[in-house]
């Protein structure tokens, strides 16, 4: 019995540490982090410059339309006017001259248009240019940082492992004290008993 007893305290102190250290091989630790990232900015540039042109050619539009409405008029109240003329030399003149005028107007009016709407699509090429510059610079700070919480997540995982065997190996040891402690004890009672029974005996041979 006594060996037995014996047997069971020093499996003990040998398995229950390799127990402990195969739990901790296959524990995996996951740390949770989040990450706060920088609000993209290129959409709403983009969005704007878009806006920006498309407004003045908008813009642009409506006064060539109102040019040419102005011109129209103009040209449909002299032709009016010159049909209250019935001399054929005259009328003939005031009608080439009033064509002449709104062709003159139209092709003013045509230009100024072309130009602005030109100089809307320049401006939007540059107003683009730069939020594709803006999302370079959006797209390097956003690897910069990802890069630095990895190194996070690597470095908080390293010191949680290191921490968790630490407490692993003094867990070790106090159950390798504890079996000490028994063992001795065990011991101790064996020796005891053996006595005992040398006194016994003894005491039987006198």
């Amino acid at each position: 019995m006594k060996s037995k007893v014996l047997v069971t305290v020093v499996v003990s102190a040998f398995f229950i540490p390799l127990l402990l250290l195969r739990a901790e091989n296959a524990t995996s630790t996951t740390t949770a982090t989040t990450s706060t990232t920088t609000t993209i900015s290129f959409t709403a540039c983009s969005q704007a410059a878009i806006a920006h042109r498309d407004t003045t050619i908008a813009s642009a539009r409506q006064t060539y339309n109102d040019a040419i409405k102005q011109a129209l008029e103009v040209r449909k109240a002299a032709l009016q006017q010159i049909e209250k003329i019935h001399a054929t030399t005259t009328t003939t003149e005031a009608k080439n001259t009033a064509y002449d005028t709104y062709k003159t107007a139209q092709k003013k009016i045509q230009t100024e248009y072309s130009d602005a709407r030109k100089n809307a699509w320049t401006t939007f090429e540059t107003d683009t240019k730069a939020c594709r510059a803006n999302r370079k610079a959006y797209n390097d700070a956003v690897a910069t940082e990802k890069k630095a919480d990895a190194l996070k997540k690597k470095e908080e995982a390293k010191k949680s492992l290191v921490e968790k065997k630490k407490e692993k190996k003094g867990q070790i040891q106090m159950i390798r004290d504890e079996t000490k402690s028994k063992m001795k004890a065990t011991s101790t009672i064996h020796t005891s008993s053996s006595t005992v029974e040398v006194h016994a005996t003894g005491t039987v041979s006198q």
